[in-house]
């Protein structure tokens, strides 16, 4: 946790005060996810802008909670987002997740040349299992994850994240193999821990 507090620049926008209360919980999320990960894991990504609320994405010009830019290598968060997500433990909607999954997902993808975070072996296994899982989603109203998986590959991996760390049992019951991938990609498992 002390290396994210110290590695990250957080930077604040509209007037938000970036205390060591918040500056603790957001490392210690990104923390959580990279644990037993190489060193490296999130190293690509330097800097994390804060606003106070949900803000007008200057990419997309909608109202946003999170986003990942890997060109500027920053993360983008609200705290109001991060405070929600935080507040219910265990719904599988937590903002610092989502965006440090996407973070981590695109730092591997752009330098897995240099390094590799995720066993490559493992991704292609993960990628064939959440394959599967999409084609149960498309048939299943009443799946375990949200519908906004099913937008594409990398936010599939987000919400599988957010799942996998917050509704652990849950995911191994609704998708025991899927689960499997990630207990491996992230070389832990919550429920044995």
């Amino acid at each position: 946790v002390r290396d994210h507090y110290e590695y990250f620049d957080f930077i604040p926008r509209q007037n938000l005060e970036i205390t060591r209360e918040i500056k603790t919980i957001i490392s210690g999320v990104a923390s959580q996810l990279v644990l037993n990960l190489p060193t490296e894991s999130l190293t690509f990504f330097e800097k994390i802008i804060i606003y106070p609320d949900y803000y007008q994405s200057r990419i997309t010009n909608k109202l946003h909670k999170g986003e990942v830019n890997p060109g500027l290598r920053l993360i983008v968060l609200s705290w109001r987002g991060i405070v929600e997500g935080l507040n219910r433990p265990d719904d599988g909607l937590n903002l610092l997740l989502h965006e440090f999954a996407h973070a981590l997902w695109l730092e591997n993808k752009i330098m897995h040349q240099e390094y590799t975070l995720l066993n490559p072996a493992l991704v292609v296994y993960y990628e064939q299992a959440a394959s599967e899982e999409v084609i149960k989603m498309q048939n299943d109203d009443q799946h375990f994850f949200r519908k906004y998986a099913l937008t594409n590959k990398e936010e599939f991996f987000a919400v599988a994240v957010e799942n996998f760390f917050e509704r652990p049992e849950g995911f191994k019951n609704a998708a025991p193999e899927l689960y499997q991938t990630l207990v491996a990609l992230f070389r832990q498992d919550l429920l044995t821990s």
